[in-house]
């Protein structure tokens, strides 16, 4: 058996055997969770139009209050205050029950108005006038 004093040629191999696995253990970590987003992202965001629309029960576990007020009762969001006011990411806003693309981050844009503005939508929408709280806006919703 041979004295306790390791080598510098030990320790560089030591050292190299440590580095490659730690290296092996984050790639392999890595690719894991990028997947797993990956397929996350792929079941929430897909729009398949055969796919039925979800009772009103499911539809208020999965959305928050305000959210299935807003999207099944007619209601409104307080004003500048809703997630995607500050939203600057480049994407596509789509239909929170159904998946279906609505808006391209590009067409937003400020008018005045306490709600994200768009120029251009994609799909057939319904105008509506509101007169309400001294303003005269045109809404838009989905047919």
């Amino acid at each position: 058996m041979r004295g306790g004093r390791v080598t510098s040629e030990e320790r560089s191999a030591i050292s190299t055997y440590v580095g490659a696995g730690l290296a092996v253990v984050l790639i392999v970590g890595g690719l894991y969770f990028f997947f797993l987003a990956q397929k996350e992202k792929k079941e929430t965001t897909t729009f398949d139009p055969n796919r039925p629309v979800p009772s009103d029960a499911v539809l208020k576990q999965r959305l928050k209050a305000e959210e299935y007020s807003v999207v099944r009762e007619g209601g409104s969001q307080r004003a500048f205050q809703n997630q995607f006011w500050n939203n600057e990411k480049t994407g596509i806003y789509v239909d929170v029950i159904t998946g279906e693309p609505l808006f391209t981050t590009p067409d937003k844009f400020d008018a005045g108005v306490s709600l994200p503005t768009f120029a251009f939508h994609f799909i057939p929408v319904e105008e509506m006038k509101d007169r309400g709280y001294a303003a005269y806006l045109s809404l838009v919703e989905k047919k």
